[in-house]
């Protein structure tokens, strides 16, 4: 389904896309794939911000940083969290790109046996 998303949003059918996503993801949260949710609602915020859905696009990438965190995936969790600043910039949200800020650099300073929990 996450193939069938990402070719639906190359031929900008970003509805059709959207509709995907959110299966794959419904499928992944199901089969207790969490690292496969937190990839396809990565995705997800492509379509959803084509057709200016930014508030759900928002929750997509905070609920994938949330995961990629969960399991010390800094790559993961980083991509999601740049692109929620985007996100927020396109909403033109300074306050939350300041907390966003915030954020990142704080996970950054933190010493890795405190970012790593398993």
């Amino acid at each position: 389904m996450t193939g069938l998303g990402a070719a639906l949003r190359q031929v900008r059918r970003f509805n059709d896309a959207i509709t995907a996503y959110t299966q794959a993801a419904d499928i992944f949260r199901e089969l207790d794939d969490r690292h496969g949710e937190g990839a396809t609602l990565n995705n997800l915020d492509n379509g959803l911000q084509h057709v200016r859905r930014f508030n759900d696009a928002i929750t997509a990438h905070t609920q994938a940083a949330s995961i990629y965190r969960k399991f010390g995936d800094r790559h993961g969790e980083g991509t999601a969290l740049n692109n929620l600043g985007i996100t927020q910039r396109e909403l033109r949200r300074s306050r939350g790109l300041l907390a966003l800020w915030r954020r990142i650099t704080r996970r950054r300073d933190e010493p890795a046996r405190e970012r790593i929990r398993l």
